[in-house]
């Protein structure tokens, strides 16, 4: 729409005006909408669920334009990595395999980082949200340290083996 806006404005209005169409244009159509946009059952938070990055991009690609609504996407993308990852701290099964727990983790930061990258383009402040989401679980529970120290020792000794000092 804002794209069609654009084209109506260098059709039909004098360039002078340009500027402060496109302020009015910019708040109607994101500023008094975001809230709900985010929030419905379709909207953000189902787009972290399902891994629809396209729309996730699109989404903050619209919200960019003005600062103030990159807030409302960075709060759910928090809770939503805190859900992910207390379903890891959580999972029995994880928590009797300490290697794989890792691994789970490990895989969770690695898909959270591409989707930083991919949907966010590095925009620090998603950077945060996916850094305080993982933290705020992570640093709980002191298995978490315990098990990492363990995996890296793992890996080390593995990567040692058949080498002479």
């Amino acid at each position: 729409r804002l794209e069609d806006e654009e084209r109506r404005l260098n059709q039909y209005l004098d360039r002078s005006s340009e500027t402060e169409l496109r302020v009015v244009v910019q708040r109607e159509l994101i500023l008094n909408t975001a809230k709900h946009l985010v929030e419905m059952d379709s909207g953000c938070q189902a787009m972290f669920h399902n891994r629809k990055y396209d729309e996730l991009t699109l989404m903050y690609r619209l919200f960019r334009r003005e600062a103030t609504m990159l807030p409302h996407m960075t709060v759910l993308m928090e809770r939503y990595i805190e859900e992910r990852c207390t379903k890891i701290v959580e999972d029995q099964q994880l928590i009797d395999n300490p290697q794989q727990y890792v691994e789970q983790v490990l895989e969770l930061k690695t898909e959270l980082d591409d989707m930083v990258s991919s949907c966010f383009d590095n925009d620090s402040s998603f950077q945060k949200a996916r850094n305080n989401g993982l933290e705020n679980i992570l640093n709980k529970d002191t298995r978490c340290a315990k098990y990492l120290a363990s995996f890296c020792d793992i890996q080390l000794k593995k990567g040692l083996k058949g080498k002479n000092e």
